[in-house]
């Protein structure tokens, strides 16, 4: 019986330590490749703006009636996070403190209306008043109206993940990691 081959590279694969390192370091590689590849889908989702308009309110405070895109603030604050190298937070890191608003635009919300923020829209439509935009006196438009205020959900990254062609890429990538992990190099 005669053995060919490179056994070294075999035995590399055959062990069980130095097989779990690579492994490892191969879907670490994948999951920041498939952590990329979602933010990219997740900057081209919310800039296709195919969500509820804004209302009148934020079109008049914001300047415009664009759903989740001014300055595009919520794009620049995209990231990844890699938790391990099997998993990762991909998504807005931005939040004040307070509120991530970043979940509350992707979830939706209804927000009640105090004073505090009967005041801030009142200065904020002033302010807007005085870069020229048309600012109807309604109470409405100053919460006087209101109890509440909604903000309907405009769920951004779970259209991405739950694509079935996302999913299977994502999968792909993986299994293709640990193939490599497991092909004995020379």
């Amino acid at each position: 019986m005669s053995l060919e081959g490179d056994w070294d590279a075999y035995m590399l694969t055959l062990d069980p330590a130095k097989a779990a390192r690579r492994i490892e370091s191969e879907i670490r590689k994948a999951t920041i490749n498939n952590c990329v590849y979602v933010l990219g889908l997740i900057r081209k989702e919310i800039r296709g703006r195919k969500y509820a308009p804004n209302s009148p309110l934020t079109k008049i405070l914001k300047g415009s009636g664009m759903p989740l895109i001014d300055h595009a603030d919520l794009v620049k604050y995209l990231a990844y996070d890699l938790e391990t190298s099997f998993s990762a937070y991909v998504g807005a890191k931005k939040s004040d403190g307070t509120y991530n608003i970043a979940k509350i635009v992707h979830d939706g919300a209804t927000i009640r209306v105090t004073p505090k923020m009967r005041k801030w829209i009142a200065i904020s439509m002033a302010k807007a008043k005085g870069r020229g935009r048309k600012v109807p006196k309604s109470r409405e438009f100053t919460g006087g109206g209101k109890d509440f205020f909604v903000i309907p959900a405009r769920p951004f990254l779970t259209r991405i993940m739950q694509r079935k062609m996302v999913q299977n890429r994502i999968r792909k990538r993986w299994a293709y990691a640990f193939e490599v992990a497991m092909t004995p190099t020379t």
